[in-house]
C-alpha cells in the first residue's frame, strides 16, 4: 500500500454519499437552529436585526447547493466539512460571548458526524479540535476556574461519544465489507459471481474505446449429471473446485495468450463457468479457450480413494471489438451460440468464435428452455437478467444441470 493510498484510508470518508448526506442534514438543523434563535431572541429595530438572518439564510443555501451537487464535490471536503463547522461556532460563541450549555452543545455535532462518518483517525482529530475549540470560548469569556469546568465537562462528552461511534461504525463497516465479499464470492468455487461478472459486462457501455475488443468465454462441464449421479453431489462439488483452482492458476499455459487482458474469471451457477477478457483480439481468446479445455483434459481429479476422475469442458467465444455495439445482453448470446457449437459437435472443444454480424450457426435463441421441462442455462438467465435491466440480487439460482446430457 502506497503513502497516497494509506492517507486515503485514513482520511477519507469509506461512503462519500452517505457522509454528503449527513453533512447536508447537519447543515439544515444548523440553519433552522439559527433562524429559530433569530425569532425567539429579543432584538432592536434596525438593519443590524435584519442582518443577522444572513446566517441562517446562508446555511440553509449552502445545503440546498450541497444537495444538488453531491456527486461533484470532492471526497475531501466531507473531510473538512467539521473543521468549517467547528471555526463557524468558535467564532460565532467568541463574537456573541455565550458560553451557555445551548452554545457549547453545538460542538457535538461536527464530532458527531465525524465519528460516524470518518475514519477513526480524522474523527479523533476533529474531536481534539473542538475541544480546543471549546476551550477557546470558555478561556476568552469565563474566569480561569470555572472556563476549566465547563471545558471538562464538554471534553468528556466529545471523547465519549468519539470513542463508542468510532467502534461502533467500525464494526458495522466490517459487516458491510464481508457481506460485500459474500456477495461477490462464490462459496463453493471463490471465483467471482454471477452479479459480479454481469456488473462487468455492464461496464463495458462506459469503457472508452481503442483497445483490440472484448471476449467472453463461457465453460461448460460434460456430463456433469452423470458425474454427479454415479459418484454422488460432494463428489461433483470436488470437481467444481478443481476446475475453479484450474481456472485461477496463473503459471497454466492458457494464460499465456492475451497476458494484456483485464480478466474477470467467475461461476454462473451449476456447472458452468465464465471468463469475460477486456482488451483481448478474437484470436488470442480462441486461444485462451482451446488452453483451457487442454488444460482440463490433461488435469484429472483424484479421488480421496486413489481413483482419477477424468474431466472435460467445451467452451464458447463471444467477441465484441471496439467501436462495435456494446450490449452485454449480445456477448452473451454471442458466446452461448458458440458454446451451443462445441456441445453439439462432440463437446470436449470450443465452439467457432462469434463476432458481430455472424450467422448464429443454426442456434436458435436460447432464452426460453434448453429442452423439455428443463430451466434455462445460466448464462440465458444473465442475458435475460440484463436485458430486463434486473438487478443480480433479484435473479434466482437456477440448478446445477442445464443442458440436455450436458
Amino acid at each position: 500500500m502506497t503513502w497516497h493510498t494509506g492517507w486515503r484510508r485514513r482520511v477519507l470518508p469509506p461512503h462519500p454519499a452517505s457522509a454528503a448526506w449527513m453533512a447536508t442534514a447537519f447543515t439544515v438543523t444548523a440553519g433552522f437552529a439559527q433562524l429559530a434563535y433569530w425569532l425567539v431572541t429579543p432584538r432592536s429595530p434596525g438593519l443590524f436585526s435584519w442582518a443577522s438572518l444572513v446566517l441562517p439564510a446562508a446555511l440553509l443555501t449552502l445545503a440546498f447547493a450541497m444537495a444538488r451537487s453531491t456527486d461533484r464535490v470532492p471526497p475531501l471536503l466531507w473531510v473538512l466539512f467539521p473543521q468549517l463547522g467547528l471555526g463557524a461556532i468558535a467564532y460565532l460563541d467568541v463574537t456573541s460571548h455565550d458560553v451557555s450549555a445551548s452554545a457549547q452543545v453545538f460542538f457535538c455535532l461536527p464530532v458527531l458526524y465525524a465519528a460516524a462518518q470518518l475514519p477513526a483517525s480524522a474523527a479523533w482529530g476533529t474531536a481534539v479540535l473542538a475541544a480546543a475549540g471549546d476551550l477557546t470560548v470558555t478561556l476568552s469569556v469565563e474566569p480561569l476556574a470555572r472556563a476549566l469546568t465547563d471545558a471538562c465537562f464538554v471534553v468528556a462528552t466529545l471523547a465519549a461519544m468519539t470513542l463508542t461511534l468510532t467502534r461502533a461504525m467500525r464494526r458495522q463497516w466490517q459487516l458491510v465489507e464481508r457481506l460485500r465479499m459474500q456477495a461477490a464470492m462464490d462459496p463453493l468455487t471463490g471465483l467471482a459471481t454471477r452479479r459480479e461478472l454481469d456488473g462487468a459486462l455492464l461496464q463495458l457501455q462506459r469503457i472508452p474505446g481503442g483497445g483490440p475488443g472484448t471476449a467472453l468465454i463461457l465453460l461448460d462441464v460434460d456430463h456433469f449429471k452423470e458425474i454427479n449421479d454415479r459418484f454422488g453431489h460432494p463428489v461433483g462439488d470436488l470437481a467444481l473446485r478443481h476446475l475453479a483452482t484450474l481456472l485461477r492458476l496463473d503459471e497454466s499455459p492458457w494464460r499465456q495468450a492475451c497476458d494484456d487482458a483485464e480478466e474477470v474469471v467467475g461461476r454462473l451457477g451449476g456447472d458452468e463457468f465464465a471468463l469475460l477478457l477486456l482488451n483481448c483480439p478474437a484470436a488470442d481468446a480462441e486461444r485462451r479457450a482451446t488452453g483451457i479445455v487442454t488444460m482440463v483434459r490433461s488435469r484429472p481429479l483424484t479421488l480421496a480413494d486413489g481413483t482419477t476422475l477424468p474431466l472435460s469442458m467445451s467452451a464458447g467465444v463471444g467477441y465484441r471489438p471496439d467501436g462495435a455495439d456494446r450490449d452485454p445482453v449480445a456477448l452473451y448470446q454471442l458466446a452461448d451460440r458458440s458454446l451451443y457449437q462445441a456441445k453439439h459437435a462432440g463437446r470436449g472443444r470450443v465452439g467457432q468464435v462469434n463476432g458481430p454480424g455472424e450467422p448464429a450457426g443454426g442456434r436458435p435463441e436460447r432464452t426460453a428452455v434448453s429442452g423439455p421441462g428443463r430451466a434455462p442455462s445460466p448464462a440465458a438467465a444473465g442475458s435475460e437478467r440484463l436485458r430486463s435491466g434486473r438487478p443480480a440480487s433479484a435473479s434466482v439460482p437456477e440448478p446445477g444441470a442445464t443442458r440436455p446430457g450436458s
